[in-house]
């Protein structure tokens, strides 16, 4: 899971921000939002912070592939704003956002009981504002970042690092 992050990171991240989530800051966001968070996105947030992406928009658009691009993957504080604002506009509240496209479609894990243990990763779903609707994009968070990293390696297209590991 790690190396996946690291290397998402490495190719892509453009925050310059090292400012890390914290255990309390995690559980403050599992109290507000009612839900447990997977272990993959407490890992990211913890090791790496929030993440800037913009370079993702340009691998999708310019090489023609299927996928959204991610803008940003959050802190839990923006996570939690972002959540509460998206279900007042209509995002079913089954969801829990952690990330965004340049659109402002929000990327969700499905709420997970507060009893149950926490799961090492979970399902990735995107809520489309425009159209109200939810889409499974990937099996995982992992899985998910995994894709756009092979995708820079399967393109033309050059990604300078970030420079941070």
């Amino acid at each position: 899971m790690h190396q996946v992050y690291s290397r998402f990171m490495g190719l892509f991240d453009r925050s310059h921000s090292m400012v890390c989530a914290t255990d309390a800051e995690i559980t403050e966001m599992e109290n507000e939002l009612d839900t447990m968070v997977p272990e993959s996105y407490r890992a990211f947030v913890i090791q790496f912070g929030e993440a800037f992406t913009p370079s993702l928009l340009s691998l999708v658009t310019d090489n023609n592939i299927d996928l959204f691009d991610i803008q940003n993957i959050v802190l839990p504080r923006k996570a939690v704003v972002g959540t509460k604002a998206y279900w007042e506009a209509g995002m079913p509240t089954q969801n829990v956002g952690f990330a965004n496209d340049c659109m402002g479609n929000m990327f969700c894990f499905h709420r997970i009981p507060r009893s149950s243990p926490r799961p090492l990763d979970a399902p990735v779903y995107l809520f489309d504002h425009d159209f109200g609707t939810v889409e499974l994009v990937a099996p995982s968070m992992e899985k998910w970042l995994q894709t756009y990293v092979s995708a820079s390696m399967t393109t033309c297209t050059r990604h300078v690092p970030a420079g941070r590991n």
